[in-house]
């Protein structure tokens, strides 16, 4: 399996020489399909999110400064998200950036209840909370 907290380590700061230290990475072969699909994924979101200035609703401007703070202070958060599947769930995450993407603002992050990195959108989320716990 692919070490994310390894990956989770460079993408505070990625940019064209941590998208390259990424894609060599090595990994086993049965694994170099993953690594490349996450990899892209991650230089097309980040590289084409980072300038975009867009106003964000009351409610979201709060979760986009709260988590801009977590992610500073490297703290975990509590959040409420709906995700179409399972509806409402309480989850526990570690907030690694921000990103525009289409239509609003989300958040990469480790994923405690999925032990992944997942992406949040700030528009489903129904509530926040910073926790004392680092990461």
């Amino acid at each position: 399996m692919v070490d994310m907290y390894l990956i989770k380590a460079f993408i505070f700061q990625l940019v064209n020489f941590d998208y390259e230290f990424l894609k060599s990475i090595k990994v086993p072969d049965s694994q170099k399909d993953q690594m490349e699909l996450l990899v892209d994924k991650i230089h097309s979101i980040y590289s084409e999110s980072k300038d975009e200035k867009i106003e964000l609703k009351d409610e979201q401007k709060n979760y986009y400064n709260a988590f801009t703070r977590a992610i500073k202070e490297h703290k975990k958060v509590r959040i409420n998200y709906y995700s179409f599947v399972h509806g409402y769930q309480d989850r526990v995450i570690h907030p690694l950036d921000l990103f525009y993407y289409h239509s609003g603002w989300g958040c990469a992050a480790y994923c405690e209840l999925k032990k992944d990195l997942r992406h949040f959108e700030l528009k489903r989320i129904r509530t926040l909370q910073m926790l004392d716990e680092t990461f």
